[in-house]
């Protein structure tokens, strides 16, 4: 099973003992017009490490930044995808499209419906105070594109292999279980720390933060924190983690 690493941009990290990086960021597309990740990516290329890219869901205005990231990549790729038109992108310029997580999460995945479904408001506590997290969920036209793919089912899984006799697929490490099993001919490339709850929509550079900064707790128990424009919580500090085994059908491990 290979171990790998995602590095979001802007960030120094170590790659030793990993088999594979990935870099980017799957919720801002500012990095696509910047060639430090394309860079880097042909740098550890040359050095022998395999690398990829992990990219945001598109909009029409990041389409032409995205093909150009694309064609500064000097070898044949994977690339992490969130949405079917930066897959067709991405098969048709002769890279390997990875299905990302925003473009397999399913609409009953617990850890997305809670918050951004059934509650924009939820009491959360911040130290020994308790406040109310608002959250608003994404516009229904973009909730559509990233929950509403249930890759799991027969006719998205006959829709890219039509594509590819074999796909790899990345998917979160949930406590609170894993799909049994997942159509046949996927790989699974398993995120084992930041877990997803809710991507939010762009708004402003300025009131976005680029660190990781803490939200509230959760009943006393799970924090939640933000990092640019995703909220998530970390596997590591549920308290189950060292109880969920990992699936047959997984073949990578990527920790961020």
């Amino acid at each position: 099973m290979e171990r790998c690493l995602w590095i979001s941009p802007g960030e120094t990290v170590k790659t030793d003992g990993f088999d594979r990086v990935f870099l980017g960021d799957e919720a801002c597309g500012l990095f696509l017009s910047s060639a430090d990740i394309t860079d880097e990516v042909n740098a550890l290329t040359y050095t022998g490490q395999r690398a990829g890219i992990i990219s945001p869901y598109l909009t029409p205005e990041r389409e032409a930044d995205f093909l150009s990231m694309l064609g500064r990549l000097d070898c044949q790729t994977e690339i992490v995808v969130n949405d079917a038109g930066a897959y067709r992108l991405v098969k048709k310029s002769g890279h390997t499209p990875v299905l990302g997580r925003l473009l397999t999460r399913q609409n009953a995945d617990p850890a997305i419906a809670t918050f951004s479904q059934f509650q924009t408001d939820r009491i959360v506590l911040v130290a020994a105070e308790a406040v109310l997290l608002k959250h608003k969920p994404p516009p229904r036209e973009l909730s559509e594109r990233f929950c509403g793919t249930p890759v799991f089912s027969v006719e998205t899984a006959a829709l890219f292999l039509s594509d590819y006799r074999k796909m790899t697929i990345m998917l979160d490490l949930l406590p609170h279980g894993m799909p049994g099993k997942t159509p046949e001919n996927y790989y699974a490339m398993l995120n084992t720390e930041n877990i997803l709850i809710s991507i939010m929509p762009c708004r402003s550079c300025n009131d976005c933060p680029q660190k990781e900064t803490l939200l509230g707790t959760v009943r006393g128990v799970i924090k939640v924190y933000r990092k640019r424009n995703t909220i998530y919580y970390k596997y590591s500090e549920t308290p189950n983690a060292e109880n969920v085994g990992i699936p047959t059908y997984v073949t990578r491990l990527i920790t961020n």
